[in-house]
């Protein structure tokens, strides 16, 4: 397999709030303060001369152009009694998204909501061996997974009463990433493990919370309710055996599917009695 020679560039660029989010924020009241906030525009190239695929599964990106907002935050005062607050970051051709966004209300609630999604890649090579030919093997696959999550949480913090909160999640993965069971390769009387597998992954788990928090004197209390329901629909695919030899080849490939429901509830209560001395049960 071919020696890696890379170059690198980045270049960044801190500016001010976005000109777009500071014209939305203005469109709020004109008795609220201005907004606050910045971005880091981001440039970035990379060049490989050698195995592009190990370089991409050790750095977690492409050898190629790529750019956007490395990151971006936004706060505003929408009333005197809330605050918008938004950061977030967005670098296309390396599939790399975040997205925060929450209004507090102060003695009332808050929604809190987001996304976030990023790209692992994977090398296409098996094993090496000298002596057979040719020494090693690849799928000629651009391997990678995407890891992918979406939130929504509504909060209400009423004074004197039990803040609750309710949530919705649902965290993905959909891609294909390489395995190291290799496949075994037969040339003569020698066999060796190094032909490379790779693996289809469907994978999703839907998250229900529910969230209580309170004060009791100086006694905290929590309740965390939560329900997961998570399903995955995977594919491997292997290569059994290959004999240089004779030109034989045998493929597996392994259906797995999983299901399963989680209810769990934790309650808790601590407190410090002293400088000293704190319990929780």
């Amino acid at each position: 397999m071919p020696m890696n020679h890379t170059f690198w560039l980045k270049l960044l660029v801190v500016l001010p709030a976005t000109t777009l989010l500071a014209a939305l924020a203005r469109a709020e009241s004109t008795e609220s303060p201005g907004p606050s906030g910045s971005e880091t525009l981001l440039v970035n190239y990379v060049s490989v001369k050698g195995d592009a695929q190990k370089f991409r599964e050790d750095w977690w990106m492409k050898d190629q152009w790529s750019g956007g907002v490395e990151q971006f935050t936004l706060d505003q005062d929408l009333d005197p009694h809330t605050v918008l607050h938004v950061e977030g970051r967005g670098v296309f051709e390396e599939d790399d998204y975040r997205l925060r966004l929450g209004v507090t209300r102060f003695s009332v609630g808050f929604i809190r909501a987001g996304y976030t999604q990023n790209r692992t890649y994977y090398d296409d090579w098996g094993g090496f061996y000298r002596p057979f030919t040719p020494p090693a093997f690849r799928l000629g696959r651009d391997l990678h997974l995407d890891d992918s999550d979406i939130f929504v949480d509504l909060g209400l913090t009423l004074p004197d009463l039990p803040q609750l909160t309710l949530g919705y999640e649902r965290q993905f993965r959909n891609g294909t990433k390489s395995l190291l069971e290799w496949g075994s390769v037969q040339q003569g009387a020698t066999e060796r493990k190094i032909f490379p597998s790779f693996k289809d992954i469907d994978e999703t788990v839907d998250i229900l919370k529910l969230n209580l928090d309170h004060h009791v004197g100086i006694v905290s209390v929590a309740n965390r309710l939560r329900f997961e329901h998570y399903r995955a629909d995977d594919n491997t695919f292997d290569k059994g055996s290959t004999n240089l030899t004779t030109g034989a080849n045998q493929d597996v490939t392994i259906h797995e599917e999983s299901r399963y429901d989680l209810l769990s509830n934790v309650f808790h209560m601590d407190s410090r009695a002293n400088d000293k001395v704190y319990w929780s049960a």
